[in-house]
């Protein structure tokens, strides 16, 4: 039973991991397009952020 229960739980893991692959492979573009974009913002927030701390 234990076995079985962990072959599952193998099996799960595995049917999760390909569909996550399979899905960020079809939005990887637009993944990575907003992860440009967020990372542009955090950028932006990080210079206003700087330039407060250097005008106090």
């Amino acid at each position: 039973l234990l076995c079985s229960c962990f072959y599952s739980e193998q099996s799960f893991r595995f049917l999760v991991f390909f569909i996550v692959t399979q899905w960020v492979v079809s939005v990887q573009w637009n993944y990575f397009y907003k992860l440009e974009y967020l990372s542009l913002m955090v950028v932006q927030v990080s210079l206003n952020g700087l330039k407060r701390c250097t005008k106090i």
